[in-house]
């Protein structure tokens, strides 16, 4: 579902990178400082696995790739959780 726009950000990011994930909230506009993956260290595609999710409740996520000049996030994708 966001595979297209992880790829996207890092591709375009074209640096050296410390980390890479995605991270996410149910609230707007999550960022590192939310629920979050750390899935690797340098350019190209990666899988997540978001844990710890509530049923019934609407997500916000995107991908976030950090280096020295600072945190680059991708575009917000939003879903809600199937009922238990």
């Amino acid at each position: 579902m966001f595979n297209n726009h992880y790829t996207w950000l890092i591709n375009f990011l074209n640096f050296a990178m410390e980390r890479c994930g995605i991270c996410w909230a149910t609230r707007a506009n999550p960022t590192t400082d939310d629920s979050k993956t750390t899935d690797g260290t340098s350019i190209g595609t990666f899988s997540s696995m978001m844990t710890g999710l509530s049923p019934n409740t609407k997500y916000h996520v995107r991908a976030y790739a950090i280096n020295s000049a600072g945190t680059a996030y991708g575009k917000i994708e939003s879903f809600t959780t199937a009922s238990r």
